[in-house]
């Protein structure tokens, strides 16, 4: 698909027969290359006749960071605490992302090899709004891109560091316990 203009003309029409929903939300699914929406096309969306606005996502597939990165702290969040960052693991590969233009947005980690705009390079972001936080680790913890953070000594701690810091405590000593 070189460009997402007419495939989402097609969808904004779906979603505008649909009356019923109060919430509508739309994901695009790619490989990065085609170009990007009109804004004409995109208005349709965020301002539909029928005054309900579609939520987008998108999910960049094929899109990965150059093999052999090792990811390099940027900024040293409290999800890093007491963890030696200077022995993170190579990985393999991470989805791309496009950093959010916010001045809330934290990026801790990046991939130190990639090709590409290095903003796309985030390994770990996170950012507060309110009383919500989000954590996103654009790499994995299985055995396709990031083997050895499996083995690494730190993997328990950093992956219970910011599942707790981007969850919002449920008693008051604020601790959850997630089962696998």
């Amino acid at each position: 698909m070189p460009e997402f203009d007419p495939a989402m003309k097609k969808a904004a029409i779906a979603f505008n027969k649909c009356t019923q929903a109060t919430t509508k939300h739309m994901i695009i699914i790619s490989d990065g290359d085609p170009s990007p929406p009109t804004n004409q096309t995109m208005r349709l969306f965020t301002n539909p006749p029928n005054g309900r606005p579609v939520q987008i996502s998108t999910v960049a597939i094929g899109t990965h960071g150059a093999p052999g990165s090792v990811p390099t702290v940027v900024y040293p969040h409290e999800m890093l605490s007491g963890i030696n960052v200077e022995t993170l693991p190579t990985i393999k590969g991470f989805v791309y992302t496009q950093l959010k233009q916010n001045p809330l947005v934290e990026v801790s980690l990046i991939a130190d090899q990639a090709e590409g705009d290095p903003e796309n390079h985030t390994i770990l972001a996170s950012w507060t709004f309110g009383l919500g936080r989000t954590a996103v680790f654009t790499t994995d913890t299985g055995t396709r891109w990031a083997p050895a953070l499996r083995d690494w000594e730190y993997h328990d701690q950093f992956l219970t560091q910011m599942k707790e810091w981007s969850t919002r405590p449920t008693a008051e000593e604020g601790k959850l316990h997630i089962t696998p």
